[in-house]
């Protein structure tokens, strides 16, 4: 595989990783497999490798950008706990696998993922539409003046730091998204932000901002479980370069996410939530095309 190839795919998800915190992967495996020819099974351990930089990278970067951009730790805790052996399992799986099955498996995860964002998107401008209707009929006095008027829906886990606070649910709910997201991280080699950040923005409240940070924290975790497991169980099918490969991949990547993390900062949340629906929407058609073409 080329090397511009590989710095050209980890400069995307190093730019993805760094400002969003999520798409990273799922653009580098259709991207490794399109243009570098690489099979399911070496684009996603391929892909792990420079997912994990990016995400470590990406963290670093973020650190002083105020109270709006803090790791929610006990959110990484509660995903990693599931995540960690999810993902090396995931991992172990990959390679028993054909590429076609992984290959309809990751595209079926965009799909509900980018369904799940444009709901969201929805919602909310239905929500902002039903805000305004309610402050012009009440006299303009908004909201707070009128205890009838919609306001958003509340998270399903307080952001309270009080555990006694704090439902056992919201635990299992770390826990569940956790393990899923981890077998997919070492399964596909998908960092799983792009499941990670709605679930922490739509399930336990956090702001775009806040849920890229720790979405990032939890990429890290699942990512180091699934390359550990890669290099352990020493497979073949990766090749003698897998290591020359991933280093570049991994330092292409980890230059950007920098970058990209420290402009990050700077952007509001609407710009990241368009950046995130682009890439998505971007792999999902490489993918498609690829399925619907056998390439």
């Amino acid at each position: 595989m080329s090397w511009l190839i590989l710095v050209l795919v980890g400069a995307v998800v190093g730019a993805l990783l760094g400002v969003v915190g999520a798409g990273g992967g799922i653009v580098a495996v259709p991207a490794l497999m399109l243009l570098g020819g690489a099979s399911a099974a070496q684009a996603s351990a391929l892909s792990l490798a420079a997912v994990l930089a990016g995400a470590l990278v990406g963290l670093l970067g973020r650190r002083g950008g105020g109270a709006d951009q803090a790791v929610d730790w006990r959110s990484v805790v509660g995903f990693l706990a599931a995540g960690i052996p999810a993902a090396a399992w995931g991992a172990s799986t990959a390679p028993l696998l054909p590429d076609a099955v992984l290959t309809w498996m990751l595209l079926a995860i965009l799909l509900v993922a980018l369904w799940r964002q444009l709901a969201g998107l929805r919602a909310k401008r239905v929500a902002a539409r039903e805000r305004a209707a309610a402050m012009v009929g009440a006299g303009g006095a908004g909201a707070e003046g009128d205890p009838s008027a919609p306001a958003d829906r509340a998270p399903s886990c307080p952001q309270d730091e009080d555990p006694e606070a704090f439902p056992v649910s919201c635990w299992i709910n770390r826990l569940a998204v956790g393990g899923v997201v981890g077998y997919l991280t070492g399964l596909l080699g998908v960092g799983g932000g792009f499941l990670i950040v709605p679930a922490l923005t739509v399930l336990l409240g956090l702001s775009m901002r806040r849920a890229a940070s720790t979405s990032l924290a939890i990429i890290a975790g699942t990512s180091i479980s699934g390359v550990v497991t890669h290099l352990l169980a020493g497979n073949d099918a990766l090749g003698a370069d897998y290591p020359v490969q991933a280093l570049i991949l991994a330092g292409a990547t980890a230059v950007v996410a920098l970058i990209g993390a420290r402009l990050s900062t700077g952007l509001s949340e609407s710009l990241t939530k368009t950046v995130f629906l682009v890439a998505v929407s971007v792999a999902i058609l490489a993918l498609a095309a690829k399925a619907a073409l056998g390439l």
